[in-house]
Parts: C-alpha cells; sequence; structure tokens
C-alpha cells in the first residue's frame, strides 16, 4: 500500500483558476473548495450529491445574487425540504 500526494490543481484541472487570477477569486476559490466542492461539482470536477454549478449554465446566471447568497447561508429559508446544509461563516479558510 502506498500514498500518493497530489495538487487540488492536478486533481480538478478545468475548476481551478488561473494563478494570474485576481486575489479576490482566489478567495472564492478558496471558500468553493472548502465548503462546496464536497457535495457539488464545477465544470464536470467535484462530487455530484448536490447540482453542477457551472454547466450549462452557471448558477449565478440564473439566480440573482441577493438570493443566491441568501441561500448560500441559509437554505432552509429559500426553499424547504432541500438538502443543502448552511455555509459555516465561522469557519476560517485555510490555505
Amino acid at each position: 500500500m502506498s500514498i500518493e500526494l497530489t495538487s487540488f490543481k492536478r486533481e480538478y484541472p478545468h475548476s481551478t483558476p488561473p494563478s494570474t487570477s485576481s486575489n479576490s477569486v482566489k478567495k472564492g476559490f478558496l471558500a468553493f473548495r472548502q465548503h462546496c466542492i464536497k457535495c457539488h461539482t464545477l465544470n464536470g470536477e467535484g462530487v455530484s450529491i448536490g447540482p453542477e454549478l457551472n454547466y450549462a449554465v452557471s448558477v449565478t446566471e440564473y439566480w440573482q445574487q441577493k438570493w443566491l447568497s441568501r441561500f448560500i447561508a441559509n437554505p432552509q429559508s429559500v426553499r424547504v425540504n432541500n438538502k443543502m446544509i448552511p455555509f459555516y461563516r465561522d469557519i476560517e479558510n485555510q490555505e
């Protein structure tokens, strides 16, 4: 038995933003990587418990920002009986 160390970029090449991305993009991606990819796919990469978030249309195109933010923070306040868990803001993002 052996363990192979790898990188997120190697495992998910279509979901990792370019190294030249802005700090806000990198911060948003870090939050996605820590909180969302456990259940969602992005560009076909990740876990498919929840819906794909970018293909064929990005969730940011068909949800208004205020409703998407509310849903992420408290899913039950927007859609009763859904499986989405709230985003835990008290968990510090770590690189």
